[in-house]
């Protein structure tokens, strides 16, 4: 019996959106202010594998 060895390439695309200072509700002046991010990761084939949303009053900023 051989052994046999298989190479597997897992392919993702991820995408993130963010929006700072967003008025949490439709007020005016002096309403409350979030931060808001969208995270996604999907398959090669583009299905959605993975999906969270945040609201904060954290500043969200991008790292590499």
């Amino acid at each position: 019996m051989t052994n046999e060895r298989k190479v597997c390439t897992l392919v993702s695309v991820s995408s993130a959106i963010c929006f700072s200072n967003m008025p949490l509700n439709k007020g005016g002046e002096g309403e409350l202010t979030v931060n808001f991010l969208e995270y996604r990761e999907a398959d090669d084939e583009g299905d959605v594998k993975l999906r969270f949303s945040r609201v904060t009053d954290l500043e969200v900023t991008r790292e590499q």
